[in-house]
C-alpha cells in the first residue's frame, strides 16, 4: 500500500515539475516559433513595419498600447501577463472577439516559448 503511495506522489511531483518548466518556457525555441508563425505579420526588430505591431515591452505592458499602431479590436483592458498572453496565444478571439489576429496556438509548450520570447524583446 504504501509503495503505492509513493509511486504515486513520485508521479505527482513529476507532473508538477514538468508543468512548471513547460509554463517558463525556452526563449531560443520561441524566437524559432515567432520566425516561422509569426514574423509574416510582426516585425522581429523595433523598426520593422508589419501588420501586427512589433511586440517588444508588450510582455508586462497593456494591451493595444504599442505607439504608432493602430489597432483592431484591442483595447487597453488587460496586462500581458503571462496568464493573459497564454489565452490571447490559444485563441485571440475569445480574449478579443474583434482582434485582427487570426492565428491561434493549440500547443502549449509553443505558448510559453512564445510568451518567454516576447519577454525578451525591447
Amino acid at each position: 500500500m504504501y509503495g503505492r503511495m509513493y509511486a504515486l506522489a513520485a508521479a505527482l511531483g513529476l507532473a508538477l515539475t514538468s508543468g512548471a518548466a513547460q509554463a517558463a518556457g525556452d526563449a531560443a525555441a520561441g524566437e524559432k516559433d515567432f520566425a516561422k508563425a509569426c514574423k509574416m505579420c510582426h516585425p522581429m526588430k523595433a523598426d520593422g513595419k508589419g501588420m501586427g505591431p512589433y511586440l517588444g515591452g508588450v510582455a508586462g505592458g497593456k494591451s493595444g498600447s504599442v505607439a504608432g499602431f493602430k489597432y483592431k479590436g484591442i483595447d487597453g483592458s488587460k496586462t500581458w501577463d503571462d496568464a493573459n498572453l497564454d489565452a490571447f496565444l490559444t485563441d485571440p478571439k475569445a480574449v478579443f472577439p474583434k482582434s485582427g489576429m487570426p492565428t491561434k496556438t493549440a500547443d502549449a509548450a509553443k505558448r510559453a516559448n512564445l510568451i518567454a520570447y516576447m519577454k525578451t524583446l525591447k
